[in-house]
This record gives C-alpha cells, sequence and structure tokens, in this order.
C-alpha cells in the first residue's frame, strides 16, 4: 500500500505529489541544446527551432509546444504584447 493503515500515523504525513519519475521527459543534453540554439539566435522561436532540431536529425523530435515550454522555464521567453491586435467581428 502507499500508506495508510499499514504504516500508523506516519503514513497520514504529508508528502510530495511529485511523480518518481518522468519516462516522458526529454534528455537533459537536448533541452541544452535547445537553449543554446535559441541564445545563438535569439529571434528564433520554437517553429524555428523544431525546425532547425529536424534538420539536424534530433531524435526525438520535440513538438513545437514543448520547446516553448522548455524555453520559457529556463527564462529565454518573455511575455510581450501582440504586435497586431487581433479584432472580433459581431456577427448575428
Amino acid at each position: 500500500m502507499h500508506g495508510g493503515r499499514d504504516q500508523g500515523v506516519e503514513g497520514l504525513r504529508k508528502r510530495s505529489r511529485r511523480p518518481r519519475s518522468s519516462p516522458s521527459r526529454l534528455p537533459a543534453d537536448l533541452e541544452s541544446l535547445i537553449c543554446e540554439l535559441r541564445q545563438q539566435h535569439p529571434r528564433w522561436g520554437a517553429r524555428p527551432l523544431v525546425h532547425e532540431l529536424g534538420q539536424r536529425n534530433v531524435q526525438p523530435l520535440s513538438s513545437r509546444a514543448t520547446v516553448h515550454r522548455i524555453l520559457v522555464r529556463n527564462g529565454l521567453v518573455s511575455h510581450q504584447d501582440q504586435q497586431h491586435k487581433r479584432k472580433y467581428r459581431r456577427w448575428q
């Protein structure tokens, strides 16, 4: 069991809910490659970075969303206002 009756009071103690492993997480060397590419090409976003990784035959190839999360997690992307404000047209 994961706690409770067989562990007595100790089993009721709060524990971390973080998974013990993350098998689907990208290898650290791939994450560092993505960060290096971004630092070499500061204007590149997730889409050009994924394209470059594909050109280099990097496996496993990351999705655009994963690359963006890596950039955000490492502080390489800052929030910026949209250059072209969206215009919503109401219809009936």
